[in-house]
């Protein structure tokens, strides 16, 4: 059964159970539907082709998610949008993903470029009747930085959703009365888990302001003031928060992922962790570990655990060779229901990663241990992780080689966690200020290095290639 459908029978049996709260409102779950099917019908009428996608330009709070179904419920995907985006990212989104219209506030429709139409405050409209959504309908596209120097949108279908969620309330035991935690960033994957896994289970998600997110201190109040019992947290926070001794009060499972984790919680931890893996073009995740606090042997870094029913993993080696011995390195495949149809409205780049839908590879090299979990070595490439979310080194640096006056750029990445930044040293003569301005311009934030610097030439060895160390023994003496 499909998402949408799966909320549809919660808004029968139980209208008035609270859907989702924020900073003291809530909304039932006929309220989610109703509000729903008006964002719903004034957008539809607007939509045309196959696979239409919708934006959603709005700040956090209630209507992201009234906005998400109503989409769905217009028979479109929805792209999410961040409102802290600069105007040129936003712009650069929607042409790449095709987007006709946007479902917005007002104040923020002045920011979409002309040619995009702004849905705003709908007619509201009541009434019943089930949703047509089928597994090979797109359920969102989500956009991952490009090597290429252009951002990849990651389109994700029903199919595959559904099946990932049905593991995951199964799984983690959601219900009706269950309370999830929603502390992620609107553009993360590891949303869709908060949102369709709360909604599915007639569950009520408790989402955190941004004022609640502004450090360790109010993220672990907000956690306990909202008395959630669930909670997917990425895992720079929860790194932070183990770090500044934080011991959750009614919290009872913590799923985290998104980056590699580092730390482990103690044995006396009050909730269950369990660490997750998985690239955003195959549905959030496709492997998650067993509770961390039970696992005896601790010289290692903590598992990705074991693949998910949703998904088919395998490792192979450079040969091609499945590789199945403990402790062999190989990248790290998938395949199954999960896989996305594709990088939106760019055929030859789903061809490539995809190898005909068949399967993806994702650049992770990871090996098996002798428990039969599989273990995160690194990357096969320059992708990085920034504030949890994926970068391409190569994006970056094609932005910056674009300045005029610069003839190389070298990009360290500096510090763990949270604290990960980006540096930029550069070979040539810019003004440096408007190269900053232009690239916070076109860039999330998380993409903009935190600090440049430029030389007549950059350091080379013997060889003739970029001296890195030299570049990070004067990044550390400055």
């Amino acid at each position: 059964m499909m998402t949408t459908q799966l909320i549809y029978r919660h808004v029968l049996a139980r209208p008035e159970t609270t859907a989702i709260e924020y900073a003291g409102s809530r909304l039932t779950y006929r309220q989610l539907w109703d509000r729903a099917r008006s964002w719903a019908n004034a957008v539809r009428p607007h939509l045309s082709g196959p696979h239409p996608v919708v934006g959603i330009l709005h700040p956090r709070g209630l209507e992201v998610s009234v906005c998400h179904l109503g989409a769905w419920l217009a028979g479109a995907a929805y792209l999410p949008l961040d409102p802290v985006l600069p105007d040129g990212r936003i712009a650069t989104l929607l042409a790449e993903a095709g987007c006709d219209a946007v479902l917005t506030i007002g104040s923020l429709a002045g920011r979409l470029p002309s040619d995009v139409l702004a849905v705003t405050a709908p007619d509201m409209v009541t009434g019943l009747g089930e949703p047509a959504t089928e597994p090979d309908h797109s359920a969102y596209v989500i956009f991952t930085s490009g090597s290429t120097g252009l951002p990849k949108g990651v389109e994700i279908r029903h199919g595959g959703l559904a099946t990932l969620l049905e593991w995951f309330r199964g799984s983690f035991d959601l219900r009706p009365g269950t309370r999830m935690a929603m502390v992620t960033n609107i553009m993360f994957d590891m949303m869709v888990l908060d949102e369709w896994g709360a909604f599915t289970a007639g569950a009520t998600l408790v989402m955190a302001t941004p004022e609640d997110l502004a450090g360790s201190d109010r993220i672990a109040r907000f956690l306990d003031s909202a008395a959630v019992s669930h909670a997917c947290v990425p895992t720079p926070m929860f790194e932070r928060l183990l770090a500044a001794g934080w011991s959750p009060r009614d919290l009872r499972t913590v799923l985290t992922g998104g980056d590699r984790l580092r730390i482990w919680p103690e044995p006396d931890f009050p909730a269950a962790v369990h660490n997750a893996y998985g690239p955003t073009e195959a549905t959030v995740l496709v492997t998650c570990s067993d509770d961390l606090r039970l696992t005896g042997e601790r010289d290692q870094l903590p598992s990705i655990g074991r693949p998910v029913p949703a998904a088919t993993v395998w490792l192979e080696g450079t040969d091609g060779a499945v590789i199945s011995e403990p402790g062999e390195v190989g990248e790290l495949m998938i395949g199954g229901d999960v896989l996305a149809r594709g990088y939106r409205n760019a055929p030859e780049a789903t061809r490539a990663a995809f190898d005909g839908g068949r399967r993806y590879a994702t650049g992770d090299l990871c090996s098996w241990n002798a428990a039969g979990d599989i273990e995160y070595v690194g990357r096969r490439d320059s992708q990085v992780k920034i504030q949890g979310f994926r970068v391409e080194l190569g994006e970056i640096e094609q932005a910056i080689l674009r300045e005029p006056g610069i003839t190389q750029v070298v990009l360290l990445v500096l510090g763990d966690g949270l604290d990960r930044r980006i540096e930029a040293w550069i070979e040539g003569n810019a003004d440096l200020t408007a190269l900053a301005a232009r690239l916070r311009h076109e860039l999330p934030a998380a993409m903009v290095p935190s600090a440049f610097f430029t030389a007549d030439a950059l350091p080379a060895t013997v060889n003739g290639k970029i001296d890195r160390r030299e570049l990070l023994r004067r990044s550390a003496a400055l």
